[in-house]
């Protein structure tokens, strides 16, 4: 039996114009992240193989690191690989929105997502009258927020509740195939960024839609001027019918990956 290597790869990637990373295995047509570097790996290793992704993101869903793991037969040499992959995603399929930034061998007993400690995402908002055009695909646009300040502040005090294990069920989308909706938030903070509002958020794992559920009812209770305390009274409910609105895929990044 030939002797299998196993490759950990960090990938950055630009969501939009994508299906999400995972391959749609009924519409292999779709673009998706996973179905490019799959068919880009190929070329390079003279053999198809399927990468393990740390987390899969959704439609319009960016990353500013993700990890993805695949076997091969070849022994890979790291600038050569990272010149060659990039090189091939400059092509018009991937429009250059996705990048290979290493690739460092694992042993074979390695996973990219059960190996994973711990994920962190962002939420960016934007609270102007008027879209920044260039970063348009970047944030979700939020005219309604008018003093950061305070929102930041009552954003932050929601969070607190969601903090620690809990039933997530209200913030979990109704197509969610988890077993369970219990899940460990180990971090929720608002903060300003270059004239940007960002919710940085920290887990080992997320229900689907978890996050831009989150953010929009966050958003809501702040906006309708009610009082934090509603967050909890949503979260124990554990029905997704009190829970706000699911925010737009495009303000998300996944931001860090611990191992």
């Amino acid at each position: 039996m030939e002797e299998t290597y196993r490759y950990l790869l960090e990938i950055q990637y630009l969501g939009t114009g994508y299906r999400g990373w995972q391959k749609q295995e009924n519409q292999p047509d779709l673009p998706t992240i996973q179905g490019v570097l799959e068919d880009k790996i190929a070329v390079i290793t003279r053999h198809t193989t399927r990468i393990c992704v740390a987390g899969r993101t959704d439609a319009g869903v960016h990353a500013r690191q993700q990890f993805a793991h695949f076997d091969t037969y070849k022994k890979l040499e790291h600038n050569k690989f990272i010149y060659s992959i990039n090189s091939l995603l400059k092509g018009k399929e991937s429009s250059e929105t996705i990048s290979v930034k290493s690739i460092k061998p694992v042993d074979n007993d390695f996973h990219a997502r059960f190996s994973c400690k711990q994920k962190t995402y962002a939420y960016y908002l934007l609270p102007a009258r008027v879209r920044d055009v260039f970063l348009a695909w970047q944030y979700w646009h939020t005219p309604k927020i008018t003093n950061k300040n305070e929102f930041i502040k009552k954003a932050n005090e929601c969070g607190r509740y969601l903090l620690g294990t809990h039933d997530f069920a209200s913030f979990q989308d109704a197509d969610c195939q988890a077993k369970s909706s219990i899940r460990t938030i180990d971090n929720c903070i608002f903060e300003e960024k270059d004239n940007m509002i960002v919710m940085k958020i920290t887990a080992r794992s997320f229900l689907q839609h978890q996050i831009r559920i989150t953010i929009g009812t966050i958003y809501e209770i702040c906006t309708k001027c009610e009082k934090p305390e509603l967050m909890q009274q949503i979260l124990q409910s554990c029905d997704r019918k009190n829970a706000g609105i699911t925010a737009p895929a495009s303000g998300l990044f996944l931001e860090e990956i611990l191992y």
